[in-house]
């Protein structure tokens, strides 16, 4: 009898877990979230030596990698999305696309971000299609996900009932805003925040130290995959109530002496007038972004002469000792 039972329930768990997963959850395929999957795909398409961008939303709405490709002369790929599932959780599911001889930049949103998911009911937009992201998630951020199940699920169920799921959406949040490259392909050159920025987001910059610890430990990942990891500025507005640039350059320098790869930008070159960003004070509009871009450039190509002249002058000496 005990058999029979465990059988029947064994059936129901199966018939339910292929309903939610094969019919209820794929509602959401022209989600922005679901861009991230688009991202990976063309990340592991393009050749090795490339460069990745790592951040959040501000990575999205603030660089042109088509430019940045243009200059260097390697493919580019823009991962940045959301911050708000976490600085490390995109990092992690999509660790595999890194070769031999990438450059991988982060560039981290100044705020009290901790490692790990955020936001598990965010992050099931971008997975559930493409469940093998799992496989590089930590058995903490599989836990946020386990959590946010029930209320992912309600939100599928409602669209599935309605005929509501994987519509397409317009405008810059949607999956279709995103160029092949991974950036926003436009958000025009308006700002269009009342004030010009948001009020009760206007924060002191700060990275969580946690956080550095996340990417010092990701860097020997990097560095084992035969890449070089770097760090670079993110934008931040020049608002009434912004900190002062003495204080930014102060986290500048924080960051850098805890960082074990180079932090190559520096704070006053990215604090824009609140004329160059969109909808939020993390997000630039696309003269912002022309602006974030040419210094990104700038960064990379200084960090290159750098690197390049080390070589030269060491190698030389070593071909005088022999």
């Amino acid at each position: 009898m005990r058999s029979k039972f465990l059988l029947k329930i064994s059936i129901v768990l199966v018939v339910v877990i292929f309903f939610v997963f094969g019919i209820v959850m794929p509602q959401y395929r022209e989600d922005y979230m679901v861009a991230l999957v688009d991202k990976y795909n063309y990340a592991k398409e393009i050749a090795a030596p490339k460069v990745i961008l790592y951040g959040g939303s501000s990575v999205a709405f603030g660089i042109d990698s088509e430019r940045i490709e243009q200059k260097l002369g390697m493919p580019v790929v823009n991962m940045g999305l959301h911050a708000g599932w976490g600085q490390t959780f995109p990092m992690d599911i999509t660790r595999d696309i890194i070769k031999e001889g990438d450059i991988v930049v982060v560039l981290p949103e100044y705020y009290d971000f901790e490692p790990g998911l955020s936001n598990g009911a965010l992050a099931w937009p971008a997975l559930e299609d493409n469940l093998e992201f799992l496989s590089r998630a930590s058995i903490k951020d599989i836990y946020v996900l386990y959590q946010a199940i029930p209320v992912y699920l309600q939100r599928c169920i409602t669209l599935y009932k309605t005929h509501t799921g994987n519509q397409s959406v317009e405008g810059v949040y949607s999956r279709s805003a995103f160029n092949m490259y991974g950036d926003i392909k436009t958000t025009g050159n308006k700002n269009i925040m009342e004030k010009g920025y948001l009020v009760g987001d206007v924060y002191s910059p700060y990275v969580n130290e946690n956080l550095i610890t996340y990417y010092n430990k990701y860097n020997k990942y990097v560095s084992e995959k035969g890449a070089i990891m770097l760090a670079a500025g993110g934008p931040i507005i020049d608002s009434p109530e912004q900190t002062s640039e003495e204080v930014i350059e102060q986290v500048y320098a924080q960051v850098s002496n805890k960082l074990e790869f180079e932090f190559i930008s520096s704070a006053e070159d990215y604090i824009y007038p609140i004329k160059y960003f969109y909808d939020t004070n993390y997000h630039l509009n696309d003269n912002g972004r022309a602006q974030r871009t040419e210094q990104l450039i700038e960064d990379i190509q200084n960090w290159l002469e750098k690197v390049n002249h080390f070589f030269q002058k060491n190698c030389k000496k070593f071909f005088i000792q022999l």
